[in-house]
């Protein structure tokens, strides 16, 4: 079967939801990457000014998760992803009006951040919920191509109507999550049965359930270190690049990113699946970001820089679908929004972590000491390290997923 027989043979309402996640990136990415841009150019403020905006944000996207993973398993992961969407685009509609206090600014900023943290684990959990376990990798690398591909659209929209008019810049992101508002106001949900004893649970109990399942704290463990590297892709390679080769570089350090991603994201890991499990698949993933770090630490030559940006990028297109798998195929269902939420608090702790200490490793010009690379490789081969324990079946058998054996 191939890749496109796969994707149709997944439930409708899973679609559905991709659909809605992707018209969200779009409108998502066509302010995020130029907001800061706005803020110094059109309305003035400084450069340190526009940082402390992308700081709130983050503070508000990750610190808030916890909230949204509240919502999502008291009242539902539907009306999460409804609530998030409606915070989105108010931030979008009042900065359209052109708001310039540094007050209100500050705080829809930090709303805008909150607003995700409602939407992503929400419609992690729900397409977990919506698809049955075997599909699940298919599920989160089809989630995370179509979320590049709202990139890549969202930030073409975004470039134009920031030249045209600044005002329709803020209105057209508006306009495209009011239409997946309306898509996700109209989902139908299929019935989903759970045991009565989930749907009693409390948020407390599903929070407790999961720290005192060994599997999920790994995933934890994993996941920050796997932050603390990524976060190194919007701060560290982007500031080296420059520094070493000029701003052309930086534009294709995303270029091949992005390239690698839209075209091996889905076959790469449908040819894992079929030969090694999750963990193993993890494990795989972190020693390609050993070889990206190791590579960037010990040459200066432009190409093989670009080269250790695949590596990095095989590393990301395999870890990041792998770990949300096993979450959301080894999590009792009705703890799934939690357990994407906890996730989400595990990515802030790495993500910060790792950009404040590539912060404290340079220099004021930007120029970063070899040790934060060959760190980046230590906490690579700790993940890497870490995922191979958990490897208690051989390489080529499959790992069987929670919810297919309950």
């Amino acid at each position: 079967m191939n890749v496109f027989s796969m994707i149709k043979a997944l439930p409708v309402t899973a679609l559905r939801v991709l659909l809605i996640q992707w018209l969200t990136a779009i409108g998502y990415f066509s302010v995020i990457p130029f907001f800061m841009v706005y803020l110094v150019r059109y309305l003035h403020f400084s450069p340190a000014f526009a940082a402390t905006q992308l700081t709130l944000f983050l503070v508000g996207q990750y610190g808030a998760s916890f909230i949204g993973g509240y919502i999502g398993h008291v009242k539902g992961p539907v009306l999460a992803m409804r609530l998030g969407l409606a915070l989105q685009i108010v931030c979008y509609l009042v900065f359209s009006c052109g708001i310039d206090d540094a007050f209100y600014l500050s705080c829809f900023s930090l709303l805008l951040g909150v607003s995700k943290a409602f939407f992503t684990p929400a419609s992690k959990a729900l397409l977990s919920t919506l698809t049955p376990g075997q599909d699940q990798l298919l599920l989160f690398s089809l989630r995370s191509t179509i979320n590049n591909l709202g990139v890549a659209v969202g930030s073409g929209i975004g470039a134009l109507m920031l030249d045209f008019n600044v005002v329709g810049f803020f209105i057209a992101a508006a306009t495209v999550q009011i239409v997946a508002l309306v898509l996700l106001l109209t989902l139908r949900l299929p019935a989903i049965v759970l045991p009565d004893n989930l749907k009693n649970a409390s948020f407390v109990a599903g929070v407790k359930s999961l720290l005192l399942k060994p599997f999920f704290l790994l995933l934890l463990v994993l996941y920050a270190l796997y932050s603390f590297l990524y976060i190194q892709l919007e701060y560290s390679f982007p500031l080296r690049a420059s520094h070493a080769w000029g701003n052309e570089m930086v534009a294709y350090v995303f270029w091949v990113n992005a390239l690698v991603v839209m075209c091996l994201q889905l076959p790469l890991n449908l040819y894992l699946s079929r030969f090694v499990s999750n963990w193993t698949a993890i494990f795989l993933g972190f020693l390609f970001m050993v070889m990206s770090f190791l590579v960037i630490g010990m040459t200066d030559v432009s190409t093989l820089f670009l080269l250790a940006i695949v590596f990095f990028t095989f590393g990301e297109l395999i870890i990041d679908p792998a770990i949300d798998t096993v979450a959301g195929s080894r999590s009792e269902k009705h703890f799934l929004a939690i357990a994407f939420s906890l996730l989400g608090l595990a990515g802030l702790v790495g993500g910060v972590s790792g950009n404040m200490i590539a912060g404290a490793l340079s220099t004021g010009d930007g120029v970063f000491h070899k040790s934060l690379w060959f760190l980046n490789v230590l906490l690579a081969m700790v993940g890497a390290g870490l995922a191979v324990l958990t490897i208690k079946v051989k390489f080529s058998s499959r790992m069987e997923p929670y919810n297919e054996k309950n």
